[in-house]
């Protein structure tokens, strides 16, 4: 019996980052289809009917690990992740700013009511 890792992390979206052992993939999609690609080639699409248990997968790929497509994906998946973290980023710079604005606004009335 061989020692096994899987994690998958949900990115929003209908994405995932699925890491394991040996790879790390990215899957798109939801209830019904998904696609995935991961570090050692290897692309899968599924296709199936939620609740029922039936489902239909077609994988292609993944042979033979080749670097300049495991560096590729890695950069797509980092590329993805950076993006995230941004869009993360601009929306607190956003809030904060919203914030600041609320306090400036809430200090002129206190001034104003002082004199």
């Amino acid at each position: 019996m061989g020692f096994r890792f899987r994690k998958s992390i949900n990115l929003g979206g209908g994405m995932r980052l699925n890491l394991n052992k040996k790879s790390a993939g990215l899957s798109f999609g939801g209830k019904g289809f998904r696609y995935s690609i991961n570090t050692n080639g290897k692309r899968t699409a599924s296709a199936g009917i939620p609740g029922t248990g039936l489902y239909y997968t077609k994988s292609s790929g993944g042979g033979k690990k080749r670097a300049n497509i495991k560096k590729l994906q890695i950069i797509l998946i980092l590329r993805i992740m950076e993006h995230r973290i941004l869009v993360i980023i601009i929306c607190h710079l956003h809030l904060m700013e919203i914030m600041n604005l609320t306090t400036i606004i809430n200090l002129k009335k206190v001034i104003t009511l002082q004199q």
